[in-house]
């Protein structure tokens, strides 16, 4: 038996414990992909916008 199945067994609020902790890092780890995405959007944006004014230039030197 690993040592998480016997501390499970001798302790019956363990498993809420473990639950919180897992709870926890769900929330952790699906904000850090949302913050991930947001941020990749921002960057996207600031580059389409960089393009957009040194097309603008060319064009408007072409």
């Amino acid at each position: 038996m690993t040592e998480g199945l016997k501390v499970l067994k001798s302790d019956k609020r363990a498993i809420f414990t473990a639950a919180n902790q897992a709870s926890k890092a769900y929330l952790y780890i699906t904000d850090l992909a949302e913050s991930n995405q947001s941020e990749q959007k921002a960057v996207k944006k600031r580059l389409e916008t960089v393009l957009f004014i040194v097309q603008s230039a060319y064009n408007s030197n072409g």
